[in-house]
């Protein structure tokens, strides 16, 4: 499985220089009462850069992971998790992933608000899917998760049975006419009210 070095996964990356801040979903966000915080949608709708913005918000304690292949390797996973928590040097140990994630929610900061990116990359990974339950179910009250990607998998039938997660989907995130544009404003283009309606 390839897979890109710790570092880069743990860093949120940048905002694309035109980008435009979408306050009533980051206030969804906010305003939402679950630890976990879903934003879902296919492709080309925005998820990440919502995420990362959301992400500027918090005052408290923050970490960034971008999720791939290899972490469907509970091993991998749990030791990913560790970096984007405590940093890229953290120290793992020779125990195993549910070992790892226990020590791990014995050192979470109070108010850390996690992002898991590119949720989609863990499709069918039951086993690393099982460790995420893990983390949530026992993550403390004053902690939160933002999962974006294009699916939560099996993840989301168990948050939703325990009333634990909020969402943000593609009808949500597609753009209104005052978005357009903001956008194009910002991009430098000419466009009237009537033009962004009707994109």
């Amino acid at each position: 499985m390839e897979s890109c070095p710790l570092w880069a996964k743990v860093t949120p990356p940048a905002l694309p220089p035109h980008f435009v801040r979408r306050q009533r979903l980051l206030d969804l966000l906010h305003q939402a009462r679950s630890q976990l915080l879903a934003v879902v949608a296919p492709a080309g709708y925005g998820k990440t850069c919502l995420a990362r913005d959301f992400l500027d918000t918090v005052s408290h304690h923050r970490a960034w992971l971008t999720l791939d292949e290899s972490d469907c390797d509970p091993a991998v996973l749990a030791r990913s998790l560790l970096g984007a928590v405590l940093g890229p040097g953290a120290q793992a140990g020779d125990v195993s992933p549910h070992e790892l994630v226990d020590q791990l929610l014995a050192q979470l900061p109070q108010g850390l608000t996690l992002v898991l990116d590119s949720f989609e990359r863990l499709a069918g990974a039951d086993r690393a899917l099982g460790l995420l339950r893990r983390l949530l179910a026992h993550l403390p009250a004053s902690c939160q998760v933002l999962v974006a990607g294009r699916s939560l998998d099996s993840l989301e039938a168990a948050a939703l049975r325990t009333g634990q997660l909020s969402g943000i989907g593609a009808s949500d995130l597609r753009c209104t006419a005052g978005e357009v544009l903001s956008l194009a404003a910002a991009t430098g283009e000419s466009l009237d009210p009537a033009g962004a309606q009707a994109l």
